[in-house]
């Protein structure tokens, strides 16, 4: 069995990769099971160099420690939605797009005056411009909202329901000796929609109660572990199966 470090404190994230490694030789350790709490300023330009930030943060931090040289596994998510332009992707910034900026300002000030604004600065400056000034991340109420709000503004209907075709990008770092290892893996298409099925009570992927799965037409919130590994697709099974063929590259690893 060999042990693995997950950057991650996202407990959606961590359950989604044990399932994907239910079958392998591999523990899953978290920040959580060393009472780590490291706050990553993710500023690369992309999912694989977000990653590459945090398998070399917590590389730093475990250093010091009994840990010293574990293997560490990070991923960024960007996501990717049918219909937007490239300067409207939300990409690697799902959480920090500068529309909620735009949006919370002309809340705040009137859409009149807010029109006015963005018409002097252009609209590319103003993207530019909201989407680096304050850096505000949004909850996973507020990222909800948002989501759906740009659904109900931009999706077409299909079957009675209001909807956005969307597919995930996940990069990946793995650091193992001293050596940072990096993949991308993009994620089968989904369905975001205009009104989640229900509140959203859960933490890590709020846009699970507000995303079908094509196959099921199922609510990602609804499937099981079986139908969300189907729903994945190989996507799931690509990512352990890196993870453990790059670990046997290192360690002797027998099959449980």
């Amino acid at each position: 069995m060999i042990d693995l470090f997950y950057a991650s404190s996202n407990d959606s994230k961590i359950q989604n990769l044990k399932n994907w490694l239910a079958k392998m030789p591999i523990r899953i350790l978290t920040p959580k099971d060393f009472c780590l709490t490291i706050n990553v300023t993710e500023s690369g330009n992309s999912v694989v160099e977000n990653a590459v930030l945090k398998v070399t943060a917590y590389r730093d931090v475990l250093a010091e420690g009994p840990w010293k040289g574990i293997p560490i596994l990070a991923h960024d998510t960007g996501l990717y939605i049918d219909g937007l332009s490239e300067e409207e992707q939300p990409g690697i910034f799902v959480r920090r797009r500068g529309d909620f900026a735009v949006t919370d300002i002309a809340r705040r000030r009137g859409d009149s005056a807010m029109t006015d604004f963005t018409r002097r600065r252009g609209d590319s400056a103003m993207t530019d411009f909201t989407r680096h000034s304050g850096d505000h991340t949004m909850t996973d109420q507020e990222a909800l909202e948002y989501y759906c709000r740009l659904v109900r503004e931009r999706g077409q209907i299909v079957s009675g329901k209001r909807r956005m075709t969307a597919r995930y990008l996940r990069g990946g770092a793995l650091l193992i000796d001293g050596t940072v290892q990096t993949k991308e893996f993009p994620a089968p298409e989904m369905w975001l929609l205009d009104e989640p099925c229900r509140e959203y009570t859960e933490k890590g992927n709020p846009l699970d109660v507000s995303t079908l799965d094509p196959k099921t037409g199922k609510y990602w919130c609804d499937l099981s572990v079986s139908e969300r590994d189907d729903a994945y697709g190989d996507f799931g099974t690509k990512i352990g199966e890196w993870i453990l063929e790059s670990l046997r590259g290192n360690q002797s690893v027998d099959p449980e």
